[in-house]
């Protein structure tokens, strides 16, 4: 079923390249079973979508995972930056726990 998802999004990507979400979507796909292609996927869309808000978050924790502690920081910062020009709160706030519980690392 996994695969067929895949596949699904994959499809969906090549009919929509400039939609952010399809790139996102693949990613949170990969996230339990390839963090490395998760990556990859959410770096992307960093790259070709910088105000897509969604992405900085999970980007923060995979780099986490990896233990790019300072690139996770980064990844936090950026977010919250975009978050407070979108004026949304929401995931400004998340994005500043994530953050603060990243100290937990350093």
């Amino acid at each position: 079923m996994k695969e067929a998802r895949i596949i699904m999004l994959e499809q969906f990507i090549s009919e929509e390249p400039e939609n952010p979400f399809n790139f996102y979507a693949l990613a949170m796909e990969y996230l339990n079973d390839d963090l490395t292609k998760s990556l990859e996927k959410l770096v992307y869309v960093e790259k070709h979508f910088p105000e897509y808000l969604g992405t900085y978050y999970q980007l923060g924790k995979i780099y986490q995972e990896f233990e790019k502690f300072d690139w996770a920081e980064m990844t936090f910062k950026k977010g919250i930056e975009i978050s407070k020009t979108q004026k949304n709160t929401k995931t400004e706030k998340e994005l500043i726990a994530a953050l603060k519980e990243l100290d937990n690392y350093l």
